[in-house]
Protein backbone atom coordinates (compact mmCIF):
# COMPACT_ATOMS: atom_id res chain seq x y z
CA UNK A 1 0.00 0.00 0.00
CA UNK A 2 1.45 3.38 -1.08
CA UNK A 3 1.60 6.28 1.32
CA UNK A 4 1.59 9.97 0.27
CA UNK A 5 3.75 12.40 2.25
CA UNK A 6 2.92 16.08 1.95
CA UNK A 7 6.03 18.24 2.35
CA UNK A 8 7.55 21.57 1.16
CA UNK A 9 11.16 21.91 0.03
CA UNK A 10 12.68 25.35 0.61
CA UNK A 11 16.07 25.96 -1.04
CA UNK A 12 18.73 27.89 0.77
CA UNK A 13 18.13 31.67 0.50
CA UNK A 14 18.95 34.95 2.19
CA UNK A 15 19.44 38.67 1.66
CA UNK A 16 22.48 40.13 -0.03
CA UNK A 17 23.71 41.57 3.24
CA UNK A 18 23.42 38.26 5.11
CA UNK A 19 25.08 36.26 2.37
CA UNK A 20 27.99 38.71 2.32
CA UNK A 21 28.29 38.67 6.11
CA UNK A 22 28.23 34.86 6.47
CA UNK A 23 30.09 34.21 3.21
CA UNK A 24 29.56 30.42 3.37
CA UNK A 25 31.01 27.76 1.07
CA UNK A 26 28.17 25.95 -0.72
CA UNK A 27 28.45 22.25 -1.38
CA UNK A 28 29.06 21.23 -4.94
CA UNK A 29 25.74 21.57 -6.76
CA UNK A 30 24.06 23.32 -3.85
CA UNK A 31 21.92 26.29 -4.95
CA UNK A 32 21.62 29.57 -3.09
CA UNK A 33 19.19 32.38 -3.80
CA UNK A 34 20.05 36.02 -3.08
CA UNK A 35 17.33 38.62 -2.57
CA UNK A 36 18.71 42.09 -3.43
CA UNK A 37 17.57 45.36 -1.90
CA UNK A 38 15.85 46.39 -5.15
CA UNK A 39 13.79 43.19 -5.25
CA UNK A 40 15.81 41.21 -7.75
CA UNK A 41 16.49 37.51 -7.17
CA UNK A 42 19.97 36.24 -8.07
CA UNK A 43 21.28 32.67 -8.09
CA UNK A 44 24.64 31.07 -7.31
CA UNK A 45 25.64 27.38 -7.53
CA UNK A 46 28.31 26.06 -5.14
CA UNK A 47 31.42 24.17 -6.20
CA UNK A 48 32.34 22.87 -2.72
CA UNK A 49 35.41 25.11 -2.46
CA UNK A 50 34.64 28.79 -3.28
CA UNK A 51 33.14 31.17 -0.72
CA UNK A 52 29.89 32.95 -1.56
CA UNK A 53 31.35 36.36 -2.28
CA UNK A 54 33.79 34.91 -4.79
CA UNK A 55 31.19 32.81 -6.64
CA UNK A 56 29.78 34.10 -9.86
CA UNK A 57 26.05 34.53 -10.39
CA UNK A 58 24.17 32.07 -12.55
CA UNK A 59 21.72 33.02 -15.30
CA UNK A 60 21.00 36.49 -16.87
CA UNK A 61 19.70 39.65 -15.19
CA UNK A 62 17.70 41.42 -17.91
CA UNK A 63 17.37 44.68 -15.99
CA UNK A 64 21.11 44.92 -15.43
CA UNK A 65 21.82 44.15 -19.05
CA UNK A 66 19.43 46.91 -20.17
CA UNK A 67 21.07 49.26 -17.72
CA UNK A 68 24.52 48.47 -19.13
CA UNK A 69 23.28 48.94 -22.66
CA UNK A 70 21.78 52.27 -21.74
CA UNK A 71 25.01 53.39 -20.15
CA UNK A 72 27.00 52.42 -23.25
CA UNK A 73 24.67 54.09 -25.77
CA UNK A 74 25.57 57.60 -27.07
CA UNK A 75 22.83 60.12 -26.33
CA UNK A 76 21.63 62.76 -28.82
CA UNK A 77 20.44 66.15 -27.65
CA UNK A 78 18.96 68.97 -29.72
CA UNK A 79 18.24 72.53 -28.67
CA UNK A 80 17.20 75.84 -30.25
CA UNK A 81 19.49 78.62 -29.08
CA UNK A 82 17.87 81.46 -27.15
CA UNK A 83 18.77 85.06 -28.00
CA UNK A 84 22.17 85.92 -26.54
CA UNK A 85 22.82 82.38 -25.37
CA UNK A 86 26.30 80.91 -25.73
CA UNK A 87 26.93 77.42 -27.09
CA UNK A 88 27.80 76.02 -23.64
CA UNK A 89 24.69 77.59 -22.10
CA UNK A 90 22.53 76.06 -24.83
CA UNK A 91 24.11 72.60 -24.31
CA UNK A 92 23.59 72.79 -20.53
CA UNK A 93 19.94 73.65 -21.09
CA UNK A 94 19.59 70.77 -23.58
CA UNK A 95 20.96 68.20 -21.08
CA UNK A 96 18.76 69.33 -18.20
CA UNK A 97 19.41 66.90 -15.34
CA UNK A 98 21.11 64.34 -17.58
CA UNK A 99 24.81 63.69 -17.18
CA UNK A 100 26.80 63.72 -20.41
CA UNK A 101 28.69 60.56 -21.30
CA UNK A 102 31.59 60.19 -23.67
CA UNK A 103 30.33 60.13 -27.28
CA UNK A 104 27.12 62.08 -26.57
CA UNK A 105 26.13 64.51 -29.34
CA UNK A 106 24.31 67.85 -29.12
CA UNK A 107 22.98 69.85 -32.09
CA UNK A 108 22.41 73.57 -31.57
CA UNK A 109 19.95 75.24 -33.93
CA UNK A 110 20.16 78.99 -34.44
CA UNK A 111 17.24 80.80 -36.05
CA UNK A 112 18.41 82.78 -39.08
CA UNK A 113 15.49 85.17 -38.97
CA UNK A 114 15.17 85.17 -42.75
CA UNK A 115 12.23 82.78 -43.10
CA UNK A 116 10.19 80.83 -40.54
CA UNK A 117 11.79 77.54 -39.50
CA UNK A 118 15.08 78.62 -41.10
CA UNK A 119 18.06 77.54 -38.99
CA UNK A 120 21.80 77.08 -39.03
CA UNK A 121 23.12 73.97 -37.25
CA UNK A 122 26.19 73.49 -35.05
CA UNK A 123 27.25 70.04 -33.85
CA UNK A 124 29.16 69.20 -30.65
CA UNK A 125 30.44 65.89 -29.25
CA UNK A 126 31.39 65.12 -25.62
CA UNK A 127 34.88 63.60 -25.21
CA UNK A 128 34.35 62.58 -21.59
CA UNK A 129 35.48 65.93 -20.24
CA UNK A 130 34.53 68.71 -22.63
CA UNK A 131 32.12 69.47 -25.45
CA UNK A 132 34.01 70.08 -28.72
CA UNK A 133 32.79 71.39 -32.08
CA UNK A 134 32.59 68.74 -34.79
CA UNK A 135 35.17 68.99 -37.58
CA UNK A 136 34.18 71.30 -40.42
CA UNK A 137 31.71 73.31 -38.35
CA UNK A 138 33.46 76.63 -38.47
CA UNK A 139 33.75 78.64 -41.66
CA UNK A 140 32.60 82.05 -42.79
CA UNK A 141 29.43 80.63 -44.31
CA UNK A 142 28.01 79.24 -41.06
CA UNK A 143 29.12 81.88 -38.59
CA UNK A 144 25.84 83.69 -38.02
CA UNK A 145 25.44 87.31 -36.94
CA UNK A 146 23.22 86.97 -33.88
CA UNK A 147 21.82 90.50 -33.78
CA UNK A 148 21.43 93.51 -36.06
CA UNK A 149 24.79 95.17 -36.70
CA UNK A 150 24.72 98.95 -37.23
CA UNK A 151 27.85 100.52 -38.72
CA UNK A 152 28.75 103.55 -36.62
CA UNK A 153 31.94 105.33 -35.64
CA UNK A 154 34.47 107.92 -36.78
CA UNK A 155 34.55 106.79 -40.40
CA UNK A 156 32.43 107.22 -43.49
CA UNK A 157 32.52 103.63 -44.72
CA UNK A 158 34.15 100.26 -44.27
CA UNK A 159 34.91 99.10 -47.76
CA UNK A 160 31.63 99.28 -49.67
CA UNK A 161 29.43 99.62 -46.55
CA UNK A 162 28.63 103.18 -45.48
CA UNK A 163 28.29 104.32 -41.90
CA UNK A 164 24.68 103.97 -40.76
CA UNK A 165 24.09 100.80 -42.74
CA UNK A 166 22.41 97.98 -40.80
CA UNK A 167 23.45 94.38 -41.40
CA UNK A 168 20.44 92.34 -40.33
CA UNK A 169 20.52 89.50 -37.86
CA UNK A 170 20.79 86.12 -39.54
CA UNK A 171 23.38 87.18 -42.13
CA UNK A 172 26.54 85.10 -42.29
CA UNK A 173 30.07 86.35 -41.82
CA UNK A 174 30.69 85.47 -45.45
CA UNK A 175 27.83 87.73 -46.56
CA UNK A 176 29.09 90.56 -44.35
CA UNK A 177 32.66 90.39 -45.69
CA UNK A 178 31.39 90.16 -49.25
CA UNK A 179 29.22 93.27 -48.77
CA UNK A 180 32.16 95.16 -47.25
CA UNK A 181 34.97 94.30 -49.60
CA UNK A 182 33.53 93.06 -52.89
CA UNK A 183 31.77 95.20 -55.48
CA UNK A 184 29.27 93.37 -57.63
CA UNK A 185 30.05 93.76 -61.32
CA UNK A 186 27.60 92.95 -64.09
CA UNK A 187 28.70 91.12 -67.25
CA UNK A 188 28.25 92.68 -70.68
CA UNK A 189 26.23 90.95 -73.37
CA UNK A 190 28.52 89.39 -76.02
CA UNK A 191 27.41 89.00 -79.63
CA UNK A 192 27.94 85.61 -81.30
CA UNK A 193 29.72 85.64 -84.65
CA UNK A 194 30.42 83.21 -87.46
CA UNK A 195 33.04 82.74 -90.14
CA UNK A 196 33.24 80.98 -93.48
CA UNK A 197 36.35 79.54 -95.13
CA UNK A 198 36.60 79.03 -98.89
CA UNK A 199 39.15 76.28 -99.45
CA UNK A 200 41.89 77.29 -101.90
CA UNK A 201 40.77 80.91 -102.17
CA UNK A 202 43.24 83.40 -103.64
CA UNK A 203 44.57 84.57 -106.98
CA UNK A 204 44.28 82.04 -109.84
CA UNK A 205 45.53 82.26 -113.41
CA UNK A 206 42.81 83.13 -115.83
CA UNK A 207 41.58 79.92 -117.47
CA UNK A 208 41.99 77.69 -114.40
CA UNK A 209 38.93 75.79 -113.16
CA UNK A 210 37.88 76.12 -109.52
CA UNK A 211 35.33 74.16 -107.47
CA UNK A 212 34.31 76.08 -104.33
CA UNK A 213 34.23 74.00 -101.13
CA UNK A 214 33.56 75.66 -97.80
CA UNK A 215 33.45 75.18 -94.05
CA UNK A 216 31.88 77.41 -91.42
CA UNK A 217 32.54 78.07 -87.76
CA UNK A 218 30.32 79.50 -85.03
CA UNK A 219 31.72 81.50 -82.11
CA UNK A 220 29.29 81.53 -79.14
CA UNK A 221 31.54 84.02 -77.30
CA UNK A 222 31.96 83.90 -73.53
CA UNK A 223 30.55 85.66 -70.51
CA UNK A 224 32.88 87.70 -68.33
CA UNK A 225 32.40 85.74 -65.10
CA UNK A 226 32.27 82.03 -64.30
CA UNK A 227 30.64 80.02 -65.61
CA UNK A 228 31.79 81.74 -68.79
CA UNK A 229 30.16 79.32 -71.27
CA UNK A 230 27.23 81.04 -72.98
CA UNK A 231 25.56 77.79 -74.02
CA UNK A 232 24.69 79.29 -77.43
CA UNK A 233 24.73 76.94 -80.43
CA UNK A 234 24.08 77.49 -84.12
CA UNK A 235 20.66 76.22 -85.18
CA UNK A 236 20.83 77.07 -88.90
CA UNK A 237 23.06 78.38 -91.70
CA UNK A 238 22.72 80.47 -94.86
CA UNK A 239 25.79 80.43 -97.13
CA UNK A 240 25.65 82.42 -100.38
CA UNK A 241 28.13 82.76 -103.24
CA UNK A 242 28.78 85.68 -105.58
CA UNK A 243 26.24 84.37 -108.08
CA UNK A 244 23.42 84.41 -105.50
CA UNK A 245 23.29 80.64 -105.05
CA UNK A 246 22.47 79.67 -101.45
CA UNK A 247 23.28 76.66 -99.26
CA UNK A 248 21.86 75.81 -95.82
CA UNK A 249 24.52 73.43 -94.54
CA UNK A 250 27.51 74.21 -92.33
CA UNK A 251 29.85 72.60 -94.87
CA UNK A 252 29.44 71.99 -98.57
CA UNK A 253 30.39 73.04 -102.07
CA UNK A 254 29.12 75.03 -105.06
CA UNK A 255 29.34 74.35 -108.78
CA UNK A 256 32.80 74.72 -110.33
CA UNK A 257 33.66 77.56 -112.75
CA UNK A 258 36.46 78.89 -114.98
CA UNK A 259 38.41 81.82 -113.57
CA UNK A 260 38.16 84.93 -115.73
CA UNK A 261 39.95 88.29 -115.85
CA UNK A 262 37.24 89.99 -113.77
CA UNK A 263 36.52 87.08 -111.39
CA UNK A 264 36.06 88.15 -107.74
CA UNK A 265 34.31 85.15 -106.26
CA UNK A 266 33.61 84.90 -102.52
CA UNK A 267 31.13 83.47 -100.04
CA UNK A 268 29.07 85.08 -97.27
CA UNK A 269 27.56 83.24 -94.33
CA UNK A 270 25.07 83.91 -91.54
CA UNK A 271 24.13 81.65 -88.63
CA UNK A 272 20.96 81.58 -86.55
CA UNK A 273 21.15 80.60 -82.88
CA UNK A 274 19.00 80.08 -79.80
CA UNK A 275 18.94 81.59 -76.30
CA UNK A 276 22.06 81.27 -74.19
CA UNK A 277 22.55 80.63 -70.49
CA UNK A 278 21.77 83.37 -67.98
CA UNK A 279 25.13 84.95 -67.08
CA UNK A 280 26.41 85.52 -63.56
CA UNK A 281 27.85 88.60 -61.89
CA UNK A 282 31.31 88.39 -60.36
CA UNK A 283 29.57 87.39 -57.11
CA UNK A 284 27.73 84.52 -58.75
CA UNK A 285 24.29 86.13 -58.93
CA UNK A 286 22.10 85.75 -62.04
CA UNK A 287 22.07 88.75 -64.39
CA UNK A 288 19.33 88.13 -66.99
CA UNK A 289 19.81 91.55 -68.63
CA UNK A 290 22.94 90.31 -70.40
CA UNK A 291 21.60 86.93 -71.47
CA UNK A 292 22.21 86.23 -75.16
CA UNK A 293 18.84 85.92 -76.86
CA UNK A 294 18.04 84.01 -80.04
CA UNK A 295 19.08 85.81 -83.21
CA UNK A 296 21.19 85.83 -86.38
CA UNK A 297 24.86 86.72 -86.71
CA UNK A 298 26.15 89.47 -88.93
CA UNK A 299 27.17 88.24 -92.37
CA UNK A 300 30.76 87.00 -92.60
CA UNK A 301 32.76 86.91 -95.85
CA UNK A 302 35.38 84.49 -97.08
CA UNK A 303 38.57 85.30 -98.89
CA UNK A 304 38.04 85.80 -102.63
CA UNK A 305 39.04 83.92 -105.76
CA UNK A 306 40.42 86.40 -108.32
CA UNK A 307 41.91 86.03 -111.79
CA UNK A 308 45.31 87.17 -113.02
CA UNK A 309 47.43 87.01 -116.17
CA UNK A 310 50.99 85.79 -115.88
CA UNK A 311 54.05 87.71 -117.11
CA UNK A 312 57.14 86.10 -118.59
CA UNK A 313 60.85 86.62 -119.16
CA UNK A 314 63.23 84.89 -121.56
CA UNK A 315 67.04 84.71 -121.86
CA UNK A 316 68.37 82.31 -124.51
CA UNK A 317 69.31 81.54 -128.09
CA UNK A 318 65.95 80.43 -129.55
CA UNK A 319 64.89 82.93 -132.20
CA UNK A 320 61.57 81.24 -133.06
CA UNK A 321 58.89 83.76 -134.01
CA UNK A 322 56.98 84.89 -130.93
CA UNK A 323 53.59 83.29 -130.42
CA UNK A 324 51.39 82.55 -127.44
CA UNK A 325 52.73 79.02 -127.25
CA UNK A 326 56.38 80.13 -127.54
CA UNK A 327 56.01 82.70 -124.76
CA UNK A 328 54.13 80.33 -122.40
CA UNK A 329 56.35 77.27 -123.00
CA UNK A 330 59.80 78.74 -123.55
CA UNK A 331 59.53 81.81 -121.35
CA UNK A 332 59.95 81.76 -117.57
CA UNK A 333 56.69 82.45 -115.75
CA UNK A 334 57.06 85.19 -113.17
CA UNK A 335 53.65 84.55 -111.67
CA UNK A 336 50.82 87.02 -111.34
CA UNK A 337 51.22 90.23 -113.24
CA UNK A 338 50.88 92.87 -110.56
CA UNK A 339 52.24 96.40 -110.74
CA UNK A 340 56.00 95.94 -110.29
CA UNK A 341 57.84 94.32 -113.18
CA UNK A 342 61.39 95.39 -112.34
CA UNK A 343 63.71 92.43 -112.79
CA UNK A 344 67.40 91.52 -112.92
CA UNK A 345 68.27 89.06 -115.71
CA UNK A 346 71.60 87.19 -115.82
CA UNK A 347 72.83 87.17 -119.44
CA UNK A 348 75.25 84.31 -120.32
CA UNK A 349 77.77 84.92 -123.10
CA UNK A 350 76.30 84.11 -126.52
CA UNK A 351 72.71 84.96 -125.57
CA UNK A 352 70.79 85.93 -128.70
CA UNK A 353 67.37 86.89 -127.35
CA UNK A 354 66.15 88.64 -124.15
CA UNK A 355 62.57 89.71 -123.54
CA UNK A 356 60.01 90.63 -120.90
CA UNK A 357 56.33 89.95 -121.76
CA UNK A 358 53.70 91.92 -119.80
CA UNK A 359 49.92 92.09 -120.33
CA UNK A 360 49.24 95.23 -122.39
CA UNK A 361 46.48 96.17 -119.95
CA UNK A 362 49.20 97.01 -117.39
CA UNK A 363 50.24 99.91 -119.67
CA UNK A 364 53.93 99.69 -118.78
CA UNK A 365 56.79 101.55 -120.49
CA UNK A 366 60.45 100.56 -120.34
CA UNK A 367 62.28 103.00 -118.04
CA UNK A 368 65.86 101.74 -118.13
CA UNK A 369 68.02 98.67 -118.85
CA UNK A 370 71.36 98.94 -117.07
CA UNK A 371 74.14 96.76 -118.49
CA UNK A 372 75.90 96.03 -115.19
CA UNK A 373 79.07 94.58 -116.70
CA UNK A 374 79.00 96.92 -119.70
CA UNK A 375 80.23 99.98 -117.85
CA UNK A 376 76.79 100.44 -116.33
CA UNK A 377 75.39 101.89 -119.52
CA UNK A 378 71.64 102.16 -120.12
CA UNK A 379 70.93 99.97 -123.15
CA UNK A 380 67.15 100.30 -123.25
CA UNK A 381 67.49 101.81 -126.71
CA UNK A 382 68.46 98.37 -127.99
CA UNK A 383 65.02 97.02 -126.99
CA UNK A 384 61.94 97.17 -129.18
CA UNK A 385 58.30 96.52 -128.24
CA UNK A 386 56.16 93.91 -130.01
CA UNK A 387 52.53 93.06 -129.45
CA UNK A 388 51.73 89.34 -129.11
CA UNK A 389 48.37 87.76 -128.29
CA UNK A 390 48.94 85.34 -125.38
CA UNK A 391 46.42 82.83 -124.05
CA UNK A 392 45.58 82.11 -120.42
CA UNK A 393 45.67 78.69 -118.75
CA UNK A 394 44.07 75.79 -120.61
CA UNK A 395 43.93 77.81 -123.86
CA UNK A 396 41.72 80.51 -122.31
CA UNK A 397 40.94 83.54 -124.47
CA UNK A 398 44.14 85.38 -125.45
CA UNK A 399 44.87 89.02 -124.69
CA UNK A 400 47.54 91.32 -126.04
CA UNK A 401 50.93 91.37 -124.33
CA UNK A 402 53.64 94.03 -124.67
CA UNK A 403 56.89 92.16 -125.32
CA UNK A 404 60.04 94.25 -124.69
CA UNK A 405 62.73 92.41 -126.66
CA UNK A 406 66.33 92.61 -127.79
CA UNK A 407 67.96 90.18 -130.28
CA UNK A 408 71.64 89.88 -131.23
CA UNK A 409 72.51 87.28 -133.83
CA UNK A 410 76.19 87.45 -132.92
CA UNK A 411 75.45 86.82 -129.28
CA UNK A 412 75.65 89.18 -126.28
CA UNK A 413 78.56 89.43 -123.88
CA UNK A 414 78.07 87.99 -120.41
CA UNK A 415 76.46 90.53 -118.09
CA UNK A 416 73.42 91.30 -115.97
CA UNK A 417 70.55 93.48 -117.13
CA UNK A 418 68.79 95.55 -114.49
CA UNK A 419 65.42 96.22 -116.12
CA UNK A 420 63.02 98.81 -114.77
CA UNK A 421 59.58 99.88 -116.00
Amino acid sequence: MNKEILTKVILRNDSTANWDTKNPVLDKGEIGFEFTADGAVLTKVGDGATAWKQLGYSGVDEDKINTLIGQARDNYYSVVRNDGETDNEAITRALGESVAAKGDVCAIKTALGTTPESYSYMGYVFDGENWGAMDGNINSENVIIGKDLVFAGSYTSVGNVSKGTTIQKGKTLDQLLTAMFTQELNPSKPTPTCSVTLAGAGAKEVGETFTPAYTTAFDPKAYAYAPTATGVTATGWEVSDSTGTKKTTATGSFDGFTVEDNTNYKLTAKATYGDGNVPKTNLGNDYPASQIKAGTTAAASSAAVTGYRKWFTYVGTDLTALTSNVIRTKGTSKGAAGSNFNVNLVIPAGTKRVYVAIPASKNKALSSVIDVDGMGLDVKGNFTKQTVSVEGANGYTAVNYDVFIVENLAGLAATTYQIKF
